[in-house]
């Protein structure tokens, strides 16, 4: 569903106290070159979009100004990602145990003010419009020790290898 996660749903996640790897994927969007996006797939995100609105609205109606993610959380994939903006789960200062974060597809164009310093890797794969400089990144995830871009238009100043990956150099002792 287009809307995951909702308050409710993060409410939710944040109970599976030792929740270490999460991957969630919303369809409808182009991935390596492929999409979901026929009448019949249409129709079923319009009736669980509407069944879990008023879900929301019915149970709970009252809920934490500040529902995250899980702190316990290692490993984040995002597939095809709906929004172009940073969403506010990610920027919550909650996630300090994730070490990687990956990013396929969807219509994300930047990410900023996100919470999460310790990332050592990351990969940001089939984001046309993702637009970041270098040093914003790197500020971003200070520990970063591996990167991987494919398909990432917007960050070609990027000091990667042929194959998109840049690691960081090991300090000689």
């Amino acid at each position: 569903m287009k809307e995951f996660p909702t308050d409710l749903q993060l409410l939710h996640l944040q109970r599976l106290e030792f929740l270490q790897k999460l991957k969630i994927s919303w369809s409808g969007c182009i991935l390596r070159g492929k999409i979901d996006d026929s009448p019949k797939q249409a129709q079923l995100f319009s009736k669980r979009t509407t069944l879990t609105r008023s879900f929301v609205e019915q149970h709970d109606p009252e809920l934490p100004s500040s529902v995250k993610l899980p702190s316990s959380l290692q490993k984040l994939e995002l597939e095809c990602f709906p929004d172009i903006d940073t969403p506010s789960w990610l920027r919550s200062n909650n996630l300090e145990n994730l070490k990687k974060l990956y990013i396929r597809g969807g219509l994300l164009c930047k990410l900023d003010e996100i919470v999460a310093v310790n990332v050592e890797m990351l990969q940001l794969k089939y984001l046309s419009d993702f637009q970041m400089r270098w040093m914003d990144l790197r500020s971003l995830f200070p520990r970063l020790i591996y990167l991987e871009k494919v398909e990432c238009p917007g960050l070609n100043s990027f000091p990667c290898d042929q194959n998109g990956v840049w690691m960081r150099k090991r300090r000689h002792q």
